[in-house]
């Protein structure tokens, strides 16, 4: 690894067109090209009550890349643990290959999750995309996988009426506890929760295989009445279901309906792959995600999981 002087500073608003111009580069996936579309990078972060973002820059102040830190409450197994959660990971492809990710992650480490007395981190990612696992393991941490999958319900989809149950899966999603958590959150009257993730981001399609380009226009054509696929240049927004044992499906088409009304084209809904909740939703969902929670802490796929919604 040749040697490249650098440094590690605080974020700072000055480098907010930088670090959109990164994320626009990040842009992911093999047959469908997603970026992430911000207004404010720094807004995410913002959300939790400790966080810290870190940007990596040269001699000259060129932004070469960025690591997002924050401290969560995550329950496993019934036990509440202080866990350190690492996100919005970013490297310049200029940058990359020396071995930065390394020692940023280092750096949040020793200067924010070490001196608030946290030992154990984790991050989310998509099983398949194997640079994220990359850029984790070079962390020199020995990490466990926690298989979960994410669906991305339509919300001009309607559940069915005779569809209600009680959910009681391996993971669940709580929100936080946050004075100004509702700034970020719906409550709706049936007690149903709803994370507004389209505050922080949406998802862009910016290019798709001619092959998927073709199949989705067939499908279009035959779709059910009031569905459709998105297609290449499309902007989509999201919003995540918060949800834990006690939840009810039948409860489902208010929120869906709800969003609907205000422009929100998808519902997010993280749930384990062998349970009903995943079984009955799968079939209304446009598509279904594999994801791993990434811990340096001991998991089993079998461990009962409540996740900040912050972290998804």
């Amino acid at each position: 690894m040749k040697n490249f002087n650098f440094k590690i500073i605080p974020y700072s608003d000055s480098y907010e067109k930088d670090l959109l111009e990164l994320e626009q580069k990040a842009a992911q996936g093999k047959f469908i090209h997603l970026e992430m579309i911000r207004s404010n990078f720094a807004k995410r972060s913002e959300a939790f009550d400790l966080h810290q973002i870190y940007l990596a820059i040269d001699n000259n102040g060129k932004l070469m890349g960025v690591l997002a830190a924050a401290i969560v409450t995550l329950i496993q197994n019934g036990v509440r643990l202080n866990v350190g959660y690492c996100y919005d990971v970013r490297v310049s492809k200029n940058a990359r290959g020396l071995g930065l990710t390394k020692k940023m992650g280092h750096f949040a480490y020793q200067n924010f999750w070490t001196p608030n007395g946290v030992k154990e981190v984790f991050l989310t990612m998509k099983s398949s995309n194997s640079a994220v696992y990359k850029s984790a393991k070079i962390l020199g941490l020995n990490l466990c996988k926690y298989p979960f999958k994410y669906l991305t319900i339509p919300t001009n989809v309607q559940i069915k009426d005779q569809i209600s149950f009680n959910h009681n899966g391996l993971l669940n999603v709580f929100a936080p506890n946050k004075n100004h958590s509702d700034e970020y959150m719906f409550s709706l009257e049936n007690g149903i929760k709803i994370w507004k993730t389209f505050e922080f981001y949406n998802i862009k399609i910016n290019k798709i295989h001619p092959i998927i380009k073709y199949t989705i226009r067939i499908l279009n054509v035959f779709r059910k009445k009031g569905f459709h696929f998105p297609v290449e240049g499309d902007e989509l927004s999201f919003a995540t279901l918060i949800f834990d044992n006690h939840y009810s499906l039948n409860k489902l088409n208010s929120a869906l309906f709800f969003l609907k009304e205000r422009d929100i084209q998808y519902l997010s809904i993280v749930c384990s792959s062998n349970t009903e909740l995943y079984r009955q939703l799968k079939k209304f969902a446009m598509n279904s995600y594999s994801y791993d929670l990434l811990s340096t802490f001991e998991t089993n796929p079998t461990d009962y999981i409540s996740i900040d919604v912050r972290c998804l």
